[in-house]
């Protein structure tokens, strides 16, 4: 399987647009600038943080599933795990 251009990816003012890209330069996205919604350059500083968020995903996800027969049942570790990895699948394009 294909997987996404490495990170860490960043997010650069341009004219019109925000440009996400990857450490080489790279263009990952563009997400046009528009001054009536300022939750644009949320939205570009939430796809340039998407490698980093994935690795945090998978490290928790690790992390739960070796704790968590250790210390007993936690009630919500099964609701958890399956949010955390149907978003992984996403990430992945499996979902």
């Amino acid at each position: 399987m294909t997987k996404h251009t490495p990170g860490p990816w960043g997010v650069r003012i341009g004219g019109d647009a925000y440009t996400v890209e990857a450490a080489d330069s790279l263009t990952v996205a563009w997400v046009t600038r528009r001054r009536d919604k300022p939750e644009t350059r949320l939205n570009a500083c939430l796809m340039g943080s998407a490698p980093d968020l994935l690795a945090a995903l998978e490290m928790a996800v690790a992390t739960i599933e070796r704790i968590a027969p250790k210390h007993g049942p936690f009630s919500s570790v099964d609701g958890t795990l399956s949010v955390a990895r149907a978003a992984i699948a996403k990430a992945e394009g499996r979902g």
